[in-house]
């Protein structure tokens, strides 16, 4: 009964632990995927509009021609 209980906290512990990282990285990629998201669809449109730019100046450029 002892050694079923350790087992019992030790995987409540672990999947705690686990889930919090999870969140935690979750939380702090949160961002950094919705802008890659964005700069992915605006650079779709420039190229579908056949409109150059580079990597760092998408953002100046989609707003120039498109907005």
């Amino acid at each position: 009964m002892k050694n079923a209980l350790r087992i019992l906290i030790f995987v409540i512990v672990m999947g705690t632990v686990s889930a919090s990282l999870l969140v935690g990285i979750n939380l702090y990629t949160a961002p950094l995927i919705a802008k890659n998201e964005e700069l992915k669809l605006k650079s779709s449109v420039l190229d579908a509009l056949e409109i150059n730019y580079t990597r760092t100046d998408i953002l100046e450029v989609f707003e120039k021609n498109t907005g």
